[in-house]
């Protein structure tokens, strides 16, 4: 188990970001639930309100991208499609 944060923004360098990830996954690990906080402006919202479909990949909007690593076959495929990423 996990606790705390690590964050692009932050200045960690990508591989640091998803390394925790990584670890996982090469120790087995087939489920990672993962939680945040968020919130909106909407007056209407109230605590436990909100259901979150979709998100804005602003990293990946300055050409930060973890495909931009070296490839490692241990991780799988290469490419991460993001439709339907959240069930």
């Amino acid at each position: 188990m996990m606790q705390g944060k690590i964050h692009l923004y932050e200045g960690y360098l990508l591989w640091k970001v998803t390394f925790p990830v990584r670890v996982f996954q090469l120790l087995a690990v087939d489920t990672l639930v993962v939680t945040n906080a968020a919130g909106g402006l909407k007056p209407k919202f109230k605590f436990g309100n909100m259901l979150i479909h979709d998100h804005i990949n602003l990293p990946g909007l300055c050409s930060e991208n973890p495909h931009i690593e070296p490839k490692d076959e241990r991780f799988g495929v290469w490419f991460s499609a993001m439709f339907d990423a959240y069930h």
